[in-house]
């Protein structure tokens, strides 16, 4: 059994849908603990909450059951899924979100969420969340084994969404923008380890409306307020591209799938 149900949805705070979510895994098992991963994350956007799942589960212990619900298929014939990984179950619509954290650990069986014993007694067409997802996730917390919820289905067959490899050529680096932060730091598609601009050198950073310069550093506090620094050891992996005090998604007028180009500044 796990004791920990981490939920991760673009449902607003002010709105009752977390809350609603709560209450019934609450109802099916009181005494599990709810983390509350992220919410108000882009609506619709199933790539930022797959990326943010992909660098956040790991640092969940072991049994932990991630309930992702960003849903813009809700009521369509999109599946819902519960998967079992070496480490983690994953629980929530097959369009995606699971995909990148579930593939990373390693998926050890999934199911099409079909048994209707474990969902509430009415299924609405636009709040699955609270209808099929949350009790499922409940019904896992207190044991119940995964094979139970609905017929096994091929893993290959799942939904993926996925990051492309950069561009790197002798001279730039061409980057896609995988998704930014509420701070407007912007994450790119650049392993950390595949950036070989050293400390300190200075860049142009090239996107399809600016050309700006930038700084390569350790820390926000490398560059001065409102400049942007690249940041080459970051906590999720990937080169990420940040202003000091400021938003560098605001400065480079950027978002999710955008082109941005890395040159060294000549001298």
């Amino acid at each position: 059994m796990s004791s920990i149900i981490a939920l991760l949805t673009d449902f607003k705070t002010q709105d009752p849908f977390i809350g609603v979510m709560k209450g019934v895994i609450y109802g099916i098992n009181p005494v599990v603990r709810i983390v509350d991963l992220a919410h108000d994350l882009p609506s619709f956007d199933i790539r930022h909450a797959a990326f943010i799942l992909k660098i956040s589960y790991k640092y969940f212990p072991k049994g932990t059951i991630f309930c992702c619900v960003v849903d813009p298929g809700v009521g369509t014939t999109r599946r819902g899924v519960a998967i079992k990984t070496r480490n983690y179950f994953f629980v929530g619509p097959d369009n995606g979100c699971l995909s990148m954290a579930a593939l990373d650990d390693g998926i050890i069986v999934a199911v099409e969420l079909k048994n209707r014993e474990f969902m509430l007694p009415e299924i609405s067409t636009t709040f699955h969340g609270r209808d099929i997802f949350a009790p499922v996730s409940a019904y896992i917390s207190r044991g119940v084994p995964i094979t139970m919820f609905g017929p096994v289905v091929d893993s290959s067959t799942l939904v993926r969404v996925g990051i492309a490899p950069p561009k790197i050529t002798e001279d730039a680096y061409e980057a896609e923008v995988i998704t930014s932060d509420s701070f407007g730091n912007i994450f790119l598609n650049i392993p950390t380890e595949m950036f070989k601009e050293p400390i300190g050198a200075e860049v142009i950073v090239k996107t399809k409306e600016t050309k700006k310069e930038a700084k390569v550093g350790y820390t926000f506090g490398d560059v001065p307020p409102g400049e942007l620094v690249i940041i080459r050891r970051t906590s999720h992996g990937y080169l990420e591209l940040a202003a000091n005090m400021a938003s560098a998604k605001d400065i480079l007028n950027v978002k999710s799938g955008d082109l941005v180009i890395i040159k060294r500044k000549k001298l």
